[in-house]
């Protein structure tokens, strides 16, 4: 595991995946907040965080995720936290901020979940579409 933050980006389900690996102290928070700026400004913004390789997160780190999930949610979005390991988890609870970000024990289950949603929604959209076709024949 890396010393420093490593920060990995991907996408599953509708949701953009934001690997956080390493620490995030006062030298890498100025990486993770450019990252989320331009994560957070999207339409509407679903971002999950998987911090299973997080190994320590400080206070300013916390503040740019207080920031981003304020605007994800403005914008409509979600963050969601998850995968959280014990240290980072009982920082997150002491801090009661399980009651401001929503958090989730298996991220790798809901993501799977959200893109299952998506694929039956897609498949209903696109029966819909072939019923109207279908009548307006």
């Amino acid at each position: 595991m890396t010393e420093h933050g490593e920060i990995r980006v991907g996408t599953h389900g509708g949701f953009t995946v934001v690997e956080l690996r390493g620490r995030f102290g006062l030298t890498e928070t100025q990486e993770l907040s450019e990252v989320l700026e331009a994560l957070v400004t999207q339409e509407t913004p679903n971002v999950a965080f998987d911090l299973r390789d997080l190994v320590y997160m400080g206070s300013r780190a916390i503040g740019v995720l207080m920031q981003a999930r304020g605007e994800a949610q403005s914008r409509g979005g979600r963050l969601i936290l998850g995968n959280l390991q014990p240290a980072v988890a009982k920082v997150i609870r002491m801090n009661c901020l399980d009651e401001v970000f929503e958090v989730v024990e298996d991220l790798d289950a809901m993501l799977q979940g959200s893109e299952k949603f998506l694929e039956s929604v897609e498949r209903l959209l696109k029966r819909s579409e072939e019923a109207r076709e279908k009548r307006e024949e």
